[in-house]
């Protein structure tokens, strides 16, 4: 038997059940007594917090709650000053003429709320085919948020769109022959397929610390909002583990001194590093990160000559590593003086047919709707973008995706108008883009995501505003395919013309039930049916184990 099959493992995934769906989270919440009443309310932020997830038959159950952060204007009466004139007829006008009186005055206060696990959720999400206990993966954003002041001034009706989807993927196994050693006269057929091995997963956690200055800047008298976004810069597999390194931004939105509001924002604020044990990794590998940020501890310390943002965010990292390659799969041996026979099998393989990547810039003017007041100072800018439609055409994907952008800024005086004002602008730019992808035909199977990576903002009027959104979208492309490959071979010596009743044979590294019959011109089940030892034809055989083999009067179907 000195044909030998060359093979290659490979760990898989395919995905069992995938689904997606979205629930309304009404109710009301009260502001805390302490706070000021809510003359104008700007924004109000949803994150979601899980505390449970269950997999039950058939169907993933989501429950937890939304912290809530709502940030408002409070009116304030103060009492101030004014000079007036006590002799308005008189000619000439000395010091002793005008005095003070008082006189109310409103000024506005910003505030921001907090309530934290307010509102509870349930959600129930069906996934077909999947059982108690399996692995599934799961996800929950906040897809948009409306809020509305009740007339007490004290409550807040809240409307918040949450986003969920849950996936199952099974993992396996599989060797494929992807060559022959040992016959060099042997023609292989061999049919080459991109594969994406999947070598396993870690998570863990990490913290990104730092002490912020301001450059000088007005320093915070009061904090208002203090956001945090992760960013990977670089991730790379080894040898049983994956290493993670990133840094943190920040921005916060601020009171200074004389109540003035402030937004200042900071890049690579603080870095982090993480290290996660992955067995099956290996160096060069293709590591996948996903990094959500905690709640952010924040304070003002003392540095040297100027105060300083401390800031402490706790971060979670999940790492996927995957190996794409090329592996050629044999589906076919001949030799012209030699009997080959082969053991095929239709093996089901997900084909990575390739990814890509689009950093695009949009740039286009926004005009302040009917009703808002001037603009005098930009604060700041945000935006996010959702993916509408995907076409797998010939060699590219086209995308259809959407822009949202939020504008932070502060009014001119006008009237009752002025003040710190919040504008939202759904949809502000949509777009059509292609991303190269070599391979890419119609009714591939295909995965796309879209982020907003820098946002950058210019006063063009007092009603509008130049916006420039960079944008980073990622397309990866797939097929499923049936390969009828040769999984077991073996060269097959001459018939003999009186072959013994049976064989009797020492088991050899590489043996299986299937070589030793296709050798002695045997059949499986008569080879199990002579060896109690043995359960069925795909029982393993131990090598320096001895085999009977029967011979006489049987011949290879």
């Amino acid at each position: 038997m000195g044909l030998e099959l060359v093979y290659e493992r490979l760990a898989l995934e395919q995905v069992a059940a995938e689904n997606a769906g979205e629930t309304v989270v009404e109710g009301t919440v009260t502001l805390p007594e302490r706070a000021g009443e809510i003359g104008r309310a700007l924004k109000l932020d949803a994150t979601p917090v899980l505390s449970e997830i269950q997999v039950k038959e058939d169907k993933v159950v989501f429950e937890g709650a939304l912290d809530l952060t709502l940030l408002y204007v409070s009116f304030h009466e103060r009492r101030g000053a004014r000079r007036v004139r006590d002799d308005p007829d008189g000619d000439e006008l000395d010091e002793q003429d005008w005095s003070e009186e008082e006189e109310p005055a409103v000024e506005e206060v910003l505030e921001t709320v907090s309530w934290r696990q307010e509102l509870p959720f349930v959600y129930l999400l069906d996934l077909a085919g999947i059982q108690e206990g399996d692995d599934v993966e799961t996800a929950v954003e906040v897809r948009s948020t409306a809020f509305e002041v009740r007339s007490d001034r004290v409550s807040v009706d809240v409307d918040v769109v949450l986003a969920f989807s849950a996936r199952a993927a099974v993992s396996h196994e599989i060797s494929v022959a992807k060559g022959v050693r040992g016959e060099s006269a042997v023609e292989v057929e061999r049919r080459s397929v991109r594969v994406a091995s999947f070598l396993g997963r870690g998570k863990g956690t990490a913290e990104a610390r730092g002490e912020l200055g301001f450059g000088g800047r007005p320093a915070p008298e009061r904090l208002l909002e203090v956001r945090a976004e992760p960013v990977v810069t670089e991730a790379a597999a080894e040898e049983g583990r994956a290493r993670v390194r990133g840094h943190v931004n920040y921005a916060i939105f601020y009171v200074g001194e004389g109540g003035a509001p402030h937004y200042h924002q900071w890049t690579r604020g603080a870095t982090f590093e993480l290290e996660a044990e992955i067995p099956q990794s290996v160096r060069g590998a293709a590591c996948h990160v996903d990094v959500s940020a905690g709640n952010t501890e924040s304070r003002l310390v003392d540095g040297d000559g100027e105060q300083l943002l401390s800031v402490r965010t706790p971060l979670e990292l999940d790492i996927q590593v995957r190996e794409v390659k090329e592996v050629p799969v044999v589906t076919g041996l001949q030799a012209k003086e030699a009997e080959i026979a082969q053991r095929r099998q239709l093996l089901r393989i997900l084909e990575a047919v390739g990814e890509g990547r689009l950093s695009h810039e949009e740039e286009g003017a926004l005009d302040l709707p009917s009703g808002y007041p001037g603009i005098e100072r930009i604060l700041s800018a945000q935006a996010k973008a959702a993916v509408d439609e995907v076409h797998v055409l010939g060699d590219k994907v086209a995308v259809e995706l959407s822009v949202d952008v939020d504008l932070l800024y502060v009014g001119r005086p006008q009237g009752d108008g002025g003040g710190v004002q919040t504008v939202s602008w759904p949809r502000a730019f949509e777009l059509d883009l292609e991303i190269p992808l070599r391979g890419a035909e119609p009714g591939l199977e295909r995965s796309v995501t879209a982020k907003v990576r820098q946002v950058q903002w210019d006063l063009a009027s007092r009603e509008s505003i130049d916006v420039r959104v960079l944008l980073e979208v990622e397309a990866r492309v797939s097929r499923e395919l049936e390969i009828d490959a040769v999984v077991e071979a073996v060269e097959v010596p001459p018939q003999e013309e009186a072959p013994p009743t049976y064989t009797y044979v020492v088991v050899r590294p590489g043996d299986t039930v299937w070589k030793l019959a296709a050798y002695y011109r045997s059949h499986p089940e008569i080879i199990v049916a002579a060896n109690g030892w043995l359960e069925s034809e795909e029982s393993p055989l131990p090598v320096g184990k001895k085999v009977c083999v029967p011979r006489k009067g049987v011949s290879v179907g």
